[in-house]
């Protein structure tokens, strides 16, 4: 979820929630990035760093009625040698599938 705490004040959060219904918790990180490639940059460092796949999502185009900006897409599945193994387009709504080997964590 897109999380505004106050003016200026953004996160991109996750809700824990249990199985019956239940909040949990939630985690939050405070950097929405608004720069292109920004996912090409710190994700896969972060894939290699910890050993793991990254799958990331971006929306593509602009959205009504906030009209912040353009979302730049290019989701992409990324393997823990920093290798990008699907990516989506920068234009258009998609879905990305790619087969991971497990045996690379």
């Amino acid at each position: 979820m897109y999380a505004k705490e106050m003016t200026g004040v953004y996160y991109n959060t996750c809700a824990i929630i249990d199985a019956d219904g239940r909040l949990l918790g939630k985690c939050r990180k405070n950097h929405i990035p608004h720069l292109p490639d920004f996912w090409e940059l710190d994700q896969p460092a972060l894939a290699v760093a910890n050993g793991y796949f990254i799958a990331t999502i971006n929306r593509v185009g602009i959205e009504a009625p906030w009209n912040t900006g353009r979302f730049y897409g290019s989701s992409y599945i990324c393997n823990p040698k920093v290798e990008i193994i699907a990516k989506g387009s920068e234009n258009k709504d998609e879905t990305i599938i790619a087969d991971v080997d497990l045996d690379m964590i």
